[in-house]
């Protein structure tokens, strides 16, 4: 066979962009965790809430060594990364420390995460999806963290997910749970015969 076969060798691909009508919105590539900027976070749990609030997408927090009381849902509307370089024991006063809402996904390391300063109430959750609405797939990531003391009433749930919310990807990587009275992960909010459902 010679260079007669095969297809013509002066074939440029066409970017995606420059192909469809123009009034068509091209999907847009997922943000890549820990593409963006670092930010330092040496401060309390206000500190974090402020740190996720100004954060861009891609962006990675890096908390220092401490404790963080957070005091409020920490809102995941973007890609973002939350992540210590050394011991950073992060405690929270809500139902739930993380929510991730449309366009959000998260990734979690090297982080202690303690329930004992939850509500104490049944139905907390460290980790959840919006309850409905979330047009847009998630991706969540933990590695290297501990999780514990979800016990603080009875089911005390680790991840949740809201109705109509669909994960690309959930990877749980080397971590530790201890003291959960809830369930490590709950897809199950799609019920009815619709073909729809939380995760693959």
């Amino acid at each position: 066979m010679g260079d007669s076969t095969g297809a013509d060798k002066t074939i440029k691909p066409i970017a995606k962009s420059a192909t469809g009508p123009s009034w068509y919105a091209k999907d847009v590539e997922e943000t890549a965790f820990g593409s963006g900027k670092e930010i330092n976070v040496k401060g309390n749990g206000d500190d974090l809430f402020d740190a996720v609030v100004v954060a861009q997408d891609g962006d990675v927090i890096v908390l220092s060594a401490g404790s963080y009381n957070v005091r409020k849902t920490l809102k995941i509307n973007k890609t973002l990364t939350i992540k210590a370089n050394a011991e950073a024991v992060v405690t929270f006063e809500r139902g739930t420390l993380f929510e991730i809402s449309d366009g959000g996904s998260l990734a979690v390391e090297n982080l202690v995460i303690d329930g004992q300063n939850s509500p104490d109430s049944s139905g907390n959750t460290l980790v959840r999806t919006q309850k409905c609405g979330m047009s847009q797939n998630y991706r969540f990531v933990m590695i290297n963290s501990v999780v514990k003391n979800l016990n603080i009433n009875h089911s005390f749930h680790f991840f949740e997910s809201g109705k109509g919310a669909f994960a690309n990807l959930i990877e749980l990587k080397g971590n530790t749970f201890s003291n959960i009275t809830g369930d490590l992960l709950r897809l199950d909010k799609e019920i009815e015969d619709l073909g729809i459902y939380n995760a693959e």
